[in-house]
């Protein structure tokens, strides 16, 4: 599967259902915010790498940020050109190579490159789309042994080791400046539901917001003392070298 190709996402229920997750929402927009104030010079023009929903680029946008969106899915095109009229984004584009060779400060990616077949191609045509000294926040899934009827159901190619990711990053001409594991209990959950979980791959909205609500928060803690060795998601951020 390439870029192009991912015109109907399979997985549009869970988006809207992760919606209900409002601490790991937030968890996930302050590091972007904090990636892009780790910035010099400060930057307000980012991309948003497969924008789903248009959930964290309305968040971002609310912050004065200036957001321009890629979303292959037809569905969820026409919805962010919604929000582009509505001016909560500033643009939105099927693909990259309408960009026409347009290049940001800062592109971030939200459990996207895992719905990728070639993510090796994907990661150098987002180095292409950035300035030098650009950087790139990923935030995806970690681990194989927890690949379950959810991954399958919304056509994961695969779940990320650091090792795995780091290199193929810095193979797209990336040099990494951080990459650790996050959500340390969500590990220990999605194992959980990879083995009695639903069967077609659904999330109990319920079980999600109880999550969200009173172990997320404890996860975040713990992390500090795992993030070296394991995390349901990986978190990697990395900086256009320049030539």
């Amino acid at each position: 599967m390439t870029e192009e190709s991912l015109v109907s996402y399979s997985g549009l229920d869970e988006l809207n259902v992760m919606k209900l997750a409002e601490n790991y929402n937030h968890y996930l927009t302050s590091h972007i915010i904090k990636a892009i104030r780790s910035t010099s010079p400060p930057i307000k023009d980012c991309l948003d790498f497969g924008a789903g929903t248009g959930l964290f680029a309305e968040k971002l946008a609310a912050r004065d940020y200036k957001i321009i969106c890629i979303e292959a899915d037809k569905f969820l095109f026409h919805k962010l050109q919604l929000m582009k009229k509505d001016h909560s984004i500033s643009d939105v584009f099927e693909n990259l190579q309408q960009l026409n060779g347009r290049q940001t400060p800062f592109i971030y990616s939200l459990n996207v490159l895992e719905h990728i077949e070639d993510d090796r191609q994907i990661l150098k045509d987002l180095h292409h789309h950035l300035l030098p000294s650009g950087r790139l926040f990923l935030f995806l899934p970690a681990f194989n042994i927890l690949y379950s009827s959810m991954d399958k159901k919304v056509s994961h190619f695969r779940r990320y080791h650091k090792k795995e990711l780091v290199n193929k990053v810095e193979s797209a001409g990336f040099r990494v400046l951080r990459c650790r594991y996050v959500d340390s209990l969500g590990f220990f959950a999605a194992l959980l539901y990879k083995y009695i979980g639903s069967k077609e791959g659904d999330i109990n909205p319920r079980s999600l917001i109880f999550f969200d609500r009173f172990i997320f928060p404890l996860s975040k803690a713990i992390d500090c003392f795992t993030n070296r060795f394991f995390g349901k998601n990986i978190m990697l951020i990395a900086e256009k070298k320049e030539k």
